[in-house]
């Protein structure tokens, strides 16, 4: 019993490949700073790294090939199709997922928002096939109940307004002015009695 728990958790992780980075040849520009003896301990360093992760990746095939020479071809066969649903339940949740912000693009203000808010695993059949017109219905329901996820309208543009004539302007910047101050507070009364009429 002890024995397939072990086996299920190295399964789990055995299918999780590992980067392999290839060992940098060209020195990186905060490595410049570092020194010979630096860089050359950095250069050891990286080597080591993709010498381990390699490593592992070969060691995690062999005990992939060894796990499967006790299995069945039945076992085997099922864990393949075990392998395969999970892939295409992940994929039909893409595409459920493309077709719900395809379809809240022309109504919501940020597409997220709806597959945020929506169960997408309602919206798919055993077949794959997806439902677009329930999603439109959930969709309004949607913006029914949370009209602030809403495109918000166009505004249009004010029109333009043209500045009101001053006569005063006019009519005070072509006159000479007078150089004392109580023609400048004679002309002053005036613009102001000007504009009251």
């Amino acid at each position: 019993m002890a024995d397939d728990t072990t086996t299920e958790q190295i399964d789990s992780t055995s299918d999780v490949e590992p980067t392999v980075e290839a060992p940098a040849t060209e020195t990186s520009e905060s490595s410049a700073s570092l020194g010979e003896a630096g860089k050359r301990a950095l250069e050891r360093e990286r080597k080591a790294r993709y010498e381990a992760s390699r490593a592992l990746r070969e060691a995690q095939n062999q005990l992939k090939k060894f796990q499967d020479r006790d299995k069945s071809d039945l076992e085997r066969a099922t864990a393949r199709a075990e392998g395969a649903e999970s892939r295409i339940q992940g994929l039909v949740t893409k595409a459920v997922r493309a077709e719900v912000r395809a379809l809240a693009s022309s109504q919501f203000a940020d597409p997220a928002d709806a597959v945020a808010f929506l169960d997408l695993s309602s919206y798919a059949d055993e077949d794959g096939e997806i439902d677009a017109e329930r999603i439109q219905a959930d969709l309004a329901e949607l913006l029914e109940r949370k009209p602030h996820l809403a495109k918000k309208a166009p505004q249009p543009e004010p029109e333009a307004r043209r500045p009101a004539p001053d006569r005063t302007q006019a009519s005070s910047a072509n006159a000479q002015r007078s150089s004392t101050p109580a023609d400048e507070f004679a002309g002053f009364i005036q613009s102001r009695l000007a504009k009251g009429r």
